[in-house]
């Protein structure tokens, strides 16, 4: 266990928070980014609140809606294969507990401008919700917005090792965001979820030395 918590907290703060200039309590790891949309599910809703959401999109979200009891309110694409962000700002209530976005979306491929992200978050933060951005596929060609997480304290970023490394075997992915969000998610994480051979592996492609 000093072993595999060492090999983590390296991995906290060498390999993901240096390099997006954050605090390493800024970030935490979790078994997968299936766990980490779980795990929001679990710390940031209630039963009978509601999720907004576009569609289509990852099927995770709607079975983690079902398992807890929470109302996935979706905002369809257009035939043009365009997200109105006006339709999601009106989605966005006093009932809502999380907005989720993907940078970009899967499998459509869209992405949001920067004024489109802060009229959503600021929208958000009115009723009290959070807002989630999966970026899984955020290597691809896509600007991230980490930034955000930086300047409001009501967005979290989602992350997988298992797209760009192409290691989804190893189930390894991290949460992005202000410290005491990362705190409340770390709240209800299992004492082990991340293991130690995943931790390793995930070292070896970055050249990232955690064992001296």
């Amino acid at each position: 266990e000093p072993y595999r918590r060492q090999r983590q907290m390296c991995i906290r703060d060498r390999l993901i928070a240096k390099k997006e200039g954050l605090s390493t309590n800024s970030v935490t790891l979790t078994n997968g980014s299936d766990e980490g949309i779980k795990l929001m599910f679990e710390t940031f809703t209630r039963a009978g609140g509601k999720v907004v959401a576009v569609t289509p999109s990852f099927e995770m979200y709607r079975i983690y809606a079902e398992m807890m009891g929470v109302k996935l309110d979706t905002i369809a694409y257009d035939q043009t294969f365009q997200i109105h962000v006006d339709d999601i700002v009106k989605k966005i209530d006093e009932e809502t507990n999380v907005v989720v976005l993907l940078n970009p979306n899967s499998p459509i491929g869209t992405e949001y401008t920067e004024c489109e992200y802060i009229q959503i978050i600021e929208r958000a933060r009115e009723v009290g919700a959070l807002v989630f951005v999966d970026e899984a596929y955020v290597p691809f060609g896509v600007e991230s917005q980490v930034e955000l997480t930086k300047k409001y304290d009501n967005v979290l970023i989602l992350r997988t090792f298992s797209k760009l490394y192409s290691i989804a075997g190893l189930r390894v992915g991290y949460i992005l965001g202000n410290p005491e969000l990362i705190q409340y998610i770390e709240n209800a994480e299992g004492s082990y979820n991340v293991n130690t051979l995943s931790l390793i592996h995930i070292s070896e492609p970055t050249r990232l030395r955690c064992i001296s």
